[in-house]
């Protein structure tokens, strides 16, 4: 059910994908008020005045499995301004930046406790300003007055408008979001064709672009080249451009540097090509080096290793199975994404150097 803390989607389309960001835009409200207008109450306090759940949830307009489902995470309310909502889990990182308060410690307080702890800090902000972002019935973050959100319906229409000008031939990948982030990965088939002619890299390689955002406080917007092949998909470190939702930063200057992006990629054209023809004396040591340089788990390296052809691994095979180990894994989408931006510099080794100092 939308608004639970655990809820995520994978829309089958980009058509899809923005009727659901504009559908998320429209029941959500952004509060700017001073932080001593906020008040954190225990969800269970809460409850002692209100009886029941379902008395408690038609006082906020709510369904009251929203009121269930913070009873099991964050157990807490914030009333701004007089009116009350529920917090939601991911909203904690937002709210202990805006109090200055972290550690285990805090975190481990029982909720009127903590709720106490955060009402001392908010009197000591007195007039500041923050912004409460409340989306389908939960807060998500509570962020300074200086943070500025474009909504991710809007940095997805204009980013996609954007690419369409540029590639006649664009196809969906996948496109995911929640209640932190929505992303959304799409392809280039006609570029894959020219680069494949030029550079001679394999045809299964195909250059896309990842657009990634927050408007809940957690990131700003991320514009990324990419690349799709049999094993996964990996990002074009060299090739991205990223704008803090913050003060006066906008849409337009997102859109500036995207053509700077599009012209890159026969950067990791040139490089995988190179790579075909490199082939490694010692594929498992050289795997073993780059992964502990991109501060990846030595048993994912072994795992890799029984991945490589027994006989004839080239530079250009270690680096594929490093970009494909984020699509082996299960893991969530904030953790895919951070391990996907890790394995991507995989592709700036001298794996012929590593193998020659070996």
């Amino acid at each position: 059910m939308k608004g639970l803390d655990s809820y995520c989607a994978y829309p089958k389309d980009v058509k899809s994908l923005l009727e659901a960001l504009r559908e998320r835009e429209a029941e959500t409200i952004r509060i700017d008020l001073p932080a001593n207008k906020l008040r954190f109450v225990s969800l269970e306090k809460a409850l002692e005045k209100y009886k029941t759940v379902d008395d408690l949830a038609k006082r906020m307009g709510i369904e009251p499995m929203l009121v269930n489902n913070t009873l099991d995470n964050a157990k807490m309310i914030v009333v701004a301004d007089g009116s009350p909502y529920l917090i939601g889990k991911s909203s904690w990182i937002s709210v202990s930046g805006r109090i200055d308060i972290y550690g285990g410690g805090f975190a481990e307080l029982e909720p009127d406790d903590k709720a106490n702890v955060i009402n001392a800090r908010l009197k000591q902000l007195d007039n500041s300003q923050v912004k409460v972002i409340i989306v389908s019935g939960k807060v998500r973050a509570i962020m300074s007055k200086k943070y500025s959100p474009i909504p991710a319906n809007e940095t997805f229409e204009a980013a996609l408008q954007a690419i369409r000008n540029r590639f006649a031939d664009v196809q969906y990948m996948v496109g995911y979001y929640d209640h932190e982030i929505a992303y959304v990965k799409l392809l280039f088939p006609e570029l894959a064709q020219q680069l494949t002619e030029v550079y001679g890299i394999p045809d299964t390689l195909v250059p896309g672009m990842l657009i990634l955002t927050s408007d809940t406080g957690h990131a700003g917007v991320r514009i990324a080249a990419c690349w799709k092949h049999p094993q996964g998909s990996f990002r074009q470190t060299d090739s991205e451009v990223y704008v803090k939702h913050e003060n006066l930063n906008g849409l337009g200057k997102v859109l500036e540097e995207m053509p700077n992006l599009f012209i890159k990629y026969q950067n990791a054209a040139v490089k995988l090509a190179a790579m075909l023809n490199i082939e490694l004396q010692h594929p498992a040591i050289v795997t073993k080096k780059v992964f502990k340089a991109l501060g990846v788990g030595d048993k994912h390296a072994k795992a890799t290793i029984e991945l490589l052809p027994a006989v004839g691994a080239t530079a250009y095979d270690v680096c594929m199975e490093i970009f494909s180990l984020p699509a082996r894994l299960n893991l969530s989408e904030a953790a895919r994404l951070e391990l996907e931006e890790k394995v991507a510099k995989a592709i700036n080794f001298d794996y012929e150097k590593i193998d020659a100092d070996i």
